[in-house]
């Protein structure tokens, strides 16, 4: 079973959701968060069209072992540290909620997966069904629901052939892309009230769990 396999982790994504459009400088918030953690390693400030979608990025922060981007509606964070990125979380939500009056309804956290054993996705169809069949390709997708804090949450588990590329080595291996997606309904944006506290203790619960898999 590959809840018990081996598989490695190829990155993380935390996002944090506002509850309102920001509507107002993204060069004063890049400012803001390299006041903080110093200069990036690279800032991109893009000129998007104001009728783009909300959640295109506006701003893009790269530094050594993670890179933050800002939208109208968001902020995510990618790395390979859940611990760093609660650091690096607790400090940008305090600006946006302290100097750009930001308040979050929201949170998602993605944990992608790499394994070599392709034979998993099959053992979840019914045999029969799949007899005979020359079979290349399946990607599989399950959403529960579940509470974590009290917050309903979304548990979802995407299982779909892929390949990585070591950098160093440069060699390319096939196996499958294992998506965890763990994150508060949509429904209750508005609603939701969390502290920082909760958010903390959010992500730890949400990085267990994504370490398990559903089926």
């Amino acid at each position: 079973m590959l809840k018990i396999m081996e598989k490695e982790i190829i990155k993380i994504q935390i996002a944090l959701f506002f509850k309102n459009v920001f509507v107002g400088n993204f060069e004063e918030i890049s400012l803001n968060v390299k006041e903080k953690f110093g200069p990036s390693k690279g800032t991109q400030l893009l000129n998007v069209p104001s009728l783009a979608p909300e959640d295109i990025p506006r701003l893009i922060l790269n530094y050594d072992n993670y890179s933050v981007q800002f939208s109208k509606n968001r902020f995510d964070i990618f790395l390979n540290d859940v611990e760093l990125a609660k650091e690096k979380i607790l400090v940008i939500s305090q600006i946006l909620s302290d100097r750009f009056e930001i308040n979050f309804g929201r949170i998602g956290f993605v944990k992608t997966f790499f394994s070599s054993n392709t034979d998993y996705p099959r053992g979840l169809i019914i045999p029969e069904k799949i007899e005979g069949l020359k079979i290349s390709e399946l990607n599989i997708r399950i959403n529960i629901e579940k509470k974590f804090l009290d917050f309903n949450c979304n548990d979802i588990q995407s299982v779909a052939n892929g390949k990585v590329t070591k950098d160093v080595e440069k060699i390319t291996k096939n196996g499958l892309i294992i998506t965890r997606d763990i994150n508060t309904m949509n429904d209750d944006l508005m609603k939701n009230v969390f502290t920082k506290e909760q958010v903390i203790e959010l992500l730890g619960l949400f990085d267990l769990e994504a370490d398990k898999l559903i089926v």
